[in-house]
C-alpha cells in the first residue's frame, strides 16, 4: 500500500470525516459484488491527528491528473461510470432485500460527496484513484498559491531570464559544432490481448458447478483421508460425530464458491458465462435429470451470477454419485465450440456418473463436431480416472493436485479458466 496525499483534517467536510471510519464497510460490499477496478478507485483514507493520509492498494508510480487535461476528463468520466454502477447495486441489493439499510446508506452517502465535493484524480498504473472525497476545496488545500512581491516592476526579472537565456541559445547555436543527431527509438511493445474481428471470435465459457453431496466434505483433509471416510461410510459404521467432522469448515463448496465468485471478476465482459449445476443423483434413470442449467450471463450480468453461484447449496442427502453425463450436455447447449472457442470448466468431487452413460463416448464424438471446445476439471481431493476422457479427448487439462486450502483451489480454478481470461482488445 502506498501514500497518495497527506492534507489537513480541518478542511474536510465533517460528514466525510464520519463516513471514512466505514470505509472498510463500504470496500467488504463493493468487493463482493464489483470488479475490482471499481473498489480500487476509493483512496483509504486515514486520519492521524489533525491530517487524513489517502493510500492505494495498487502498485505503481501515482500521477496526480491535471484538471483541465484531457486525462482527467477520461480518468472522470471512467469514475462517473464506476459510481453509477456502485448507485445500481446498491439499488439492486435493496429490492432483493440482501444488504443492511445501514451499509446501503453509507454507499449512497458516498457516491452523494464524491458527486458534491471536488476529488483529486492520480493515476496509478493506468487506473483512475479519487482522493479528497469529502473536501469543499482540496486544490487550494493541496497546492497553496504562491505570493507575488508588491512592486510595480515584476516584469524585471523574467524579462532579464529570458533575455539571457536568448542570447545563451544563440552563442551555443554559432560556437557549437554540427552533429548529427542520434535518434533512439524505443521498439513498441505490443499489447498483450485477443484481437476480435467479430463477436464470434470471442470465446465462451460454461462452469459446471458440482452440488452433490461429497461437496460438504471439509477442504482441509487429504485424498486418503476422504477415502477411508467413504469406505467406512459405504458399510456405515461411522458415529454421527465422525460426520460431522468430516463436514466442518471450510468445505469444498464454500470454498469453490468464493473462489469463483473472484474469479469471475478476471473474465473480460465480453465473454459470456454459462452456469450449470450439478445436484446428488436421484435416479439412474437418463429421463429424470439431476442437472440444472442456470443459462448465459453476459457481462452486465455479472453480479447476478456472483449471487447465483453464492446461493447454490449442496444436497443433503447422501446419495452416490455425480450427474455428470446430464452436466455436460446442458453445458453444451450453451456453447458452440465449432467455429467460436469454447470451454467448459467443472468442478466438482467425485467422477462417478449417476446413469451410469458411456460419457466418454458421447465425448469422442463431441470432439469431433466441435473441435473449439476445451474440457478444464478440477477434481477436488478426489481420484479422477473414470473420466479423464473428458479432458483428454478435447486437449483439455485435470487439476488434481493438493487443494487442502482456500488459496491452492482458487488457483486451481484460476488455471483451469485460464484459457478465456486474455483480454479483448478494444
Amino acid at each position: 500500500m502506498q501514500r497518495l496525499a497527506r492534507v489537513g483534517l480541518e478542511q474536510y467536510n465533517w460528514e466525510a470525516i464520519e463516513l471514512f471510519h466505514h470505509y472498510d464497510d463500504i470496500v467488504a460490499v463493493l468487493n463482493r459484488y464489483l470488479p475490482p477496478s471499481t473498489t480500487n478507485i476509493l483512496a483509504r483514507p486515514e486520519v492521524k491527528n489533525n491530517m487524513v493520509e489517502w493510500y492505494s492498494e495498487l502498485q505503481g508510480q501515482p500521477e496526480l491528473l491535471d484538471v483541465h487535461s484531457t486525462r482527467y476528463a477520461e480518468a472522470n468520466a471512467l469514475v462517473v461510470q464506476r459510481l453509477t454502477s456502485i448507485d445500481a447495486l446498491v439499488s439492486e441489493l435493496l429490492q432483493k432485500e440482501a444488504i443492511e439499510p445501514a451499509i446501503a446508506a453509507y454507499l449512497k452517502q458516498f457516491t452523494h460527496i464524491v458527486k458534491q465535493y471536488d476529488i483529486q484524480i492520480y493515476s496509478v498504473n493506468q487506473q483512475p484513484v479519487i482522493t479528497g472525497w469529502g473536501l469543499k476545496d482540496i486544490t487550494a488545500e493541496q497546492t497553496p498559491p504562491v505570493t507575488e512581491a508588491k512592486t510595480p516592476r515584476r516584469w524585471l526579472l523574467p524579462l532579464l531570464l529570458f533575455t539571457l537565456a536568448i542570447l545563451g541559445f544563440l552563442g551555443w547555436l554559432f560556437l557549437t559544432p554540427s552533429v548529427p543527431e542520434t535518434v533512439k527509438i524505443e521498439p513498441m511493445v505490443p499489447k498483450n490481448c485477443r484481437k476480435v474481428e467479430k463477436p464470434a471470435d470471442i470465446p465462451q465459457l460454461a462452469i459446471i458447478f458440482n452440488n452433490a453431496t461429497g461437496m460438504k466434505y471439509t477442504l482441509l483433509e487429504s485424498k486418503a483421508a476422504i477415502n477411508a471416510f467413504d469406505e467406512k461410510l459405504q458399510q456405515q459404521i461411522l458415529p454421527q460425530a465422525d460426520i460431522d467432522y468430516m463436514d466442518r469448515q471450510p468445505n469444498r463448496s464454500v470454498a469453490a464458491k468464493e473462489a469463483v465468485t473472484h474469479l469471475i471478476n478476471d473474465i473480460p465482459n465480453a465473454v459470456d458465462i454459462g452456469l450449470v449445476e450439478l445436484q446428488s443423483c436421484v435416479s439412474k434413470s437418463p429421463d429424470v435429470s439431476a442437472a440444472i442449467s442456470h443459462g448465459i450471463f453476459t457481462g452486465a450480468q455479472r453480479t447476478e451470477l456472483k449471487n447465483k453461484v453464492q446461493n447454490m447449496t449442496v444436497r443433503d442427502h447422501r446419495v452416490p454419485g455425480t450427474p455428470i453425463y446430464e452436466g455436460i450436455e446442458k453445458a453444451l447447449t450453451l456453447l458452440d465450440g465449432k467455429k467460436r472457442e469454447a470451454l467448459i470448466v467443472l468442478i466438482t468431487e467425485g467422477n462417478g456418473d449417476c446413469t451410469e452413460r458411456k460419457i466418454c463416448t458421447l465425448m469422442e464424438s463431441v470432439a469431433k463436431e466441435r473441435p473449439k471446445l476445451k474440457v478444464n476439471i478440477v477434481s477436488i481431493n478426489s481420484p479422477w480416472n473414470v473420466t479423464d476422457c473428458l479432458a483428454k479427448s478435447t486437449g483439455g487439462q485435470i487439476f488434481d493436485h493438493d487443494m487442502t486450502s482456500q488459496e491452492k483451489l482458487t488457483d486451481a480454478i484460476k488455471q483451469a479458466m485460464k484459457p478465456v481470461q486474455q483480454e479483448i482488445c478494444e
